[in-house]
């Protein structure tokens, strides 16, 4: 997880009206008509073709070779790029865009490629996952975004830092990430329900066994928190809901 901006904000206060969003001008409410559900798949499954139909479902048309870069895309954020991939985004909203190096502008370029690809793939079928887990260590490594997040309150805003962020359909998954230097961490419960934009990318993931899907859904609330870590099953449990 990266360093800086928490995504954290106190109360929620609502935002002014908003023109319709689009995928390569397609509105978003059509899409989100059109994508449907997909389960976990393996990677046998997952090929660049079913990329390419995900968006011609949705009525928009893309070639084999962009199909082929967002699924090499996701590729390299599960196997060890996902850092990279957000420290160079996090530059691009702070506005230090011209700050980036030509490595971090290709990490950036493949970035917003599954950030659109997230607005475009079905979503993963909440009557099968009702929920989903993220886990975050007590790490000395990101201490500024640990403190955020355990500063967090019932009732708090949340969003996510507005990047696509990789959650697992099983617990036993985040339990595993949240764990550094013997001491369990801080596991996040999404619901699924009314999400939109969290697609499973299992088959398209290095590592099948941690059944991940993207989370480019931003806008939360906590809902309560159980903190475990001296009493309980050791972690700091956060439960969100959508505002």
């Amino acid at each position: 997880m990266p360093k800086g901006n928490s995504g954290i904000k106190r109360g929620g206060g609502k935002s002014g009206a908003k023109s319709e969003p689009t995928v390569r001008g397609v509105p978003q409410s059509k899409i989100d008509q059109l994508r449907g559900e997909r389960d976990h798949i393996p990677s046998s499954q997952y090929t660049w073709q079913v990329i390419r139909d995900d968006y011609a479902r949705v009525g928009i048309t893309i070639t084999e070779e962009e199909a082929k870069y967002i699924k090499r895309a996701v590729g390299d954020y599960t196997c060890g790029h996902d850092t990279d991939m957000r420290k160079a985004l996090r530059l691009k909203q702070t506005g230090r865009e011209h700050d980036l190096t030509s490595e971090q502008k290709i990490y950036l370029k493949q970035y917003e490629a599954i950030a659109e690809y997230c607005k475009v793939a079905p979503v993963l079928p909440s009557s099968k996952h009702s929920i989903i887990y993220r886990g975050i260590k007590r790490s000395t490594i990101t201490p500024q975004y640990t403190a955020g997040i355990l500063a967090l309150k019932k009732g708090d805003t949340w969003n996510v830092d507005s990047m696509p962020t990789s959650f697992s359909t099983k617990i036993g998954i985040a339990m595993g990430f949240s764990h550094h230097n013997g001491k369990n961490g801080i596991i996040i419960h999404m619901p699924t329900a009314k999400m939109k934009n969290t697609p499973s990318i299992m088959g398209l993931s290095h590592y099948q066994g941690e059944y991940e899907a993207f989370v480019a859904d931003y806008n939360w609330k906590v809902a309560g928190i159980s903190d475990q870590s001296k009493q309980g099953d050791g972690y700091y449990h956060i439960y969100l809901e959508k505002p």
